[in-house]
């Protein structure tokens, strides 16, 4: 009976850490915001000088955490496959929104969203997707995980060049660089560098895995603290200016706006994959639509001006505490069509080759990938997964694919 209890408590206690560890980037905002508010010169004052060091600190650490051995899933997938997402995260969402509402800026003009924070929302569209976030959603629907991490770990690389390139070819002046050259060669060598130098030091380190192990450990603690005190800072660059006109009802506006921009952006990934197997397309459906807003805020702390990138981490942040509330509430039912659609296969005997990609390989983090494309090359049906808990395990979470602290 006791033996229960304590069970029961540890399933509670890994609820609650699941649900800090989603949303800590909405916790860590609201805690600097009021840290910052009564007193924002100081940090003001030192923001400049700090952000110079943490933001190549910060993509040290990407480097160092980013699970590169996950890269070799391309051969895999296939170039041409990866391409495609990529282009759908990187390209296709930041384009649309342009296109459709901040060239025209209807959305400014209907009192949506405020001039001062329209850039940044056009900025969130640019960044690349989450790194981990993805990949657990994924798993936890019972999608095809392996290709979720590789799709993660080679769109946060080349996010590092393509987020800031978009962004200053769409937001144009906005950021109050005008030498776009400059600030390009600034991005370079503030994120790019350090990620190629991060990821050197991982494949070194991985020669001794049990030291390495711990040191990734001891990276992302660090992460998140530095983290802490960039939001820290940019809050009191943002107060030490004035409140620029922001109240509670239009934060609120902002909210409806972007919960309605991410539906589209997922709207828009379920039907783009309709021609992929069912694993794959839950796949691309938790990793085309989402933003990473851990690497929002060390690249737009490097191309936008001090007084402003406060101000544009409020939209990505918004938008990924979205991400996660709708990524909770489909993986339940994505799950369980998953699960049917398994078991219809089994039934009638039918391949993914018979039924039009209604179901496909999806391996789980602890199953060899290798094993499913030969069962499915011989015709067999994918496996008929478990009911699983919303809570990942222990185990889950010390998971190889999810060490990257984004």
């Amino acid at each position: 009976m006791t033996k229960d209890v304590h069970a029961g408590s540890e399933s509670v206690s890994t609820r609650v850490q699941r649900i800090v560890s989603q949303h800590w980037p909405l916790i860590t905002l609201l805690v600097c915001m009021f840290a910052a508010w009564p007193a924002p010169n100081y940090g003001a004052a030192a923001y400049s000088k700090v952000n110079a060091v943490l933001v190549p600190a910060l993509f040290l650490i990407v480097g160092m955490t980013l699970d590169i051995r996950s890269l070799s899933g391309l051969l895999q997938s296939g170039l041409l496959h990866c391409a495609l997402w990529q282009s759908y995260s990187l390209l296709g969402l930041p384009l649309a929104y342009y296109g459709l509402v901040y060239h025209w800026g209807w959305e400014r003009h209907t009192g949506l969203v405020s001039d001062v924070l329209a850039p940044g929302v056009m900025a969130c569209m640019c960044m690349p997707t989450t790194t981990n976030t993805c990949i657990l959603f994924t798993q936890e629907a019972h999608g095809d995980s392996l290709l979720a991490a590789t799709n993660a770990a080679v769109g946060n690389l080349l996010g590092t060049i393509v987020a800031p390139l978009m962004a200053h070819l769409l937001l144009g002046n906005a950021g109050k660089h005008d030498d776009t050259a400059a600030a390009l060669l600034k991005s370079v060598l503030s994120l790019v560098v350090p990620l190629v130098v991060g990821m050197g030091l991982q494949w070194l380190g991985q020669r001794v895995p049990e030291l390495w192990d711990r040191t990734q450990r001891g990276c992302k603690l660090l992460f998140k603290a530095m983290m802490l005190v960039i939001f820290y800072l940019l809050f009191c660059k943002v107060f030490a200016g004035g409140t620029h006109g922001l109240d509670v009802g239009k934060v609120s506006l902002l909210v409806l706006f972007i919960s309605g921009t991410h539906l589209m952006a997922v709207l828009g990934a379920w039907l783009l994959g309709a021609h992929l197997p069912m694993q794959q397309r839950i796949a691309f459906l938790f990793v085309g639509p989402q933003k990473s807003e851990g690497m929002a805020v060390p690249i737009i702390s490097a191309i936008f001006a001090a007084d402003d990138a406060g101000l544009y981490m409020l939209p990505v942040v918004i938008y990924h505490t979205v991400q996660m509330v709708l990524a909770s509430a489909l993986t339940a039912p994505l799950r369980n069509k998953v699960q049917a659609q398994a078991k219809l296969c089994a039934e009638t005997g039918q391949t993914d080759d018979d039924d039009e990609g209604v179901v496909g390989h999806g391996p789980s983090l602890e199953r060899s990938a290798v094993d499913d494309v030969e069962n499915v090359n011989r015709g067999q049906c994918p496996p008929i997964y478990p009911p699983v808990n919303a809570v990942p395990s222990d185990s889950e979470l010390e998971s190889p694919l999810l060490k990257s602290p984004l």
